[in-house]
């Protein structure tokens, strides 16, 4: 059975979805309503339990991140240096940015006069298929098609993630 990797960087997680900022947020967090319900402030167990309701929601996933990772990067950016600005540097066209000459007949036309195609692959769910089906895929199918590329071409796989449309007009 061939293994392929579905992301090379682990993270480490004491359990499922839970990581190492999620278990210190959660201490601090303890370690500050422990402090404030044992203190001698008035209305100690109000600002308790708001402590708590401003730390709870933390742990809310937004995509893929938490939302106290969310605020994190969001304090990041505000406080980053930017610098934005027009700078005028002369006539310059739009040709001189492109890396290519032109597109025609399905053909890329590139700047050093070599040509480029593309091909469209159908895709598929690579891990729901069975291991015969894999092995048939990579072994027939992909090793077939690298074989036929000659010496002084170039083979590039790139995956694109499109949106899907299901509307019809």
């Amino acid at each position: 059975m061939r293994i392929i990797p579905k992301n090379t960087k682990v993270k480490m997680q004491f359990y499922k979805g839970i990581g190492i900022y999620d278990v210190l947020l959660g201490i601090i967090a303890l370690a500050f309503i422990a402090l404030t319900a044992t203190s001698n402030l008035p209305n100690k167990y109000t600002i308790a339990i708001g402590i708590l309701i401003l730390v709870a929601p933390m742990y809310i996933p937004i995509g893929d991140i938490k939302l106290y990772q969310a605020l994190g990067y969001g304090i990041k950016f505000a406080v980053a240096r930017k610098s934005f600005g027009k700078q005028k540097k002369g006539n310059a066209h739009i040709s001189t940015i492109i890396p290519y000459a032109s597109v025609k007949d399905d053909l890329i036309y590139q700047k050093d006069n070599t040509l480029t195609g593309v091909i469209e692959v159908t895709p598929i769910e690579f891990n729901m298929l069975s291991n015969t089906k894999q092995n048939f895929l990579i072994d027939g199918v992909i090793s077939n098609t690298l074989k036929n590329v000659g010496i002084f071409q170039e083979y590039d796989i790139v995956k694109l993630e499109n949106q899907l449309s299901l509307m019809t007009i």
